[in-house]
């Protein structure tokens, strides 16, 4: 966004986020997610605040039980 709190501020940031669930009976499955955000601040002085910029990565490994069977992508 630009113009969010005072003229000529930004604030940008970009998102990349998977999942993916792999079943390995009908009560039990392992699902794995993986994020990566990138952010780049330039608040233009609003509030004595710096600009920044920086990334980060999450990776999730999660046993799952589950009730019923999973089923596809659209369920």
């Amino acid at each position: 966004s630009k113009d969010r709190y005072v003229k000529g501020d930004s604030y940008e940031w970009v998102t990349l986020n998977t999942r993916l669930i792999k079943e390995v009976t009908q009560n039990f499955a392992l699902a794995f997610e993986g994020s990566y955000q990138y952010m780049e601040l330039n608040p233009e002085g609003y509030k004595d605040r710096n600009a920044v910029n920086g990334s980060f990565y999450k990776l999730t490994f999660a046993p799952t039980l589950k009730a019923g069977k999973i089923g596809d992508f659209f369920s």
